[in-house]
């Protein structure tokens, strides 16, 4: 869902951010091109893009966000909607999102972290939920579900993904990835995968 709906549309165009990490409330606003990373814009309105964060306690964060705009012309609109929270409890971590989107899309914006960009339906929906648990030797093992309906108006259009995995962390900056994607489906079809990542912050 996060490939499909939100990646792409990475934008250019200018946020303005409120909140530091002491605050409870935390927010973003953004008026933004609507074409896409990189591209032109071909029409005379913005997207408008927003995101809301609030620490209701210290293990419980819950946010929303919105996106309003005309991705391909002046006429046809697109409206996203989104909803998450994340729980942090000692060394347990879950966190989750749902994303509901209608109207027009960017058929010409390519899918995020190098996925196939699929063909959508006027209304489309998803979500995910991922848990993960540090334990003490630096080893992080993690489970995360996710499910994508391209077109809410066909029905049988489910896309399920469960991922087991594992994070190690070599140090403070370092982290290797290990994941193996099961995509669920009625009638099997050879298409997991597994991923290996390795992750370096300057």
């Amino acid at each position: 869902v996060s490939d499909q709906i939100v990646a792409p549309q990475r934008d250019m165009g200018i946020m303005v951010l409120g909140g530091n990490k002491e605050s409870k409330l935390k927010y973003s606003v953004a008026l933004m091109n609507g074409r896409g990373l990189g591209v032109k814009d071909n029409n005379s309105k913005k997207d408008i893009s927003s995101r809301l964060t609030y620490k209701a306690f210290d293990f419980l964060t819950v946010g929303g966000s919105f996106r309003y705009g005309y991705p391909t012309n002046d006429d046809d609109d697109r409206t996203t909607y989104g909803f998450d929270a994340e729980v942090n409890y000692k060394k347990f971590k879950i966190e989750g999102e749902y994303i509901y989107d209608e109207g027009d899309y960017n058929r010409a914006a390519g899918g995020g972290c190098g996925t196939t960009p699929m063909e959508l339906g006027s209304k489309r929906q998803g979500a995910y939920v991922t848990a993960s648990y540090m334990t003490n030797f630096k080893l992080e093992p993690v489970f995360k579900y996710e499910y994508f309906d391209a077109d809410l108006d066909v029905g049988k259009n489910l896309l399920e993904v469960m991922t087991f995995g594992a994070n190690y962390h070599i140090n403070k900056a370092t982290r290797l990835q290990l994941n193996y994607q099961y995509k669920v489906e009625s009638i099997e079809i050879d298409n997991d995968a597994l991923l290996v990542q390795l992750q370096v912050k300057f």
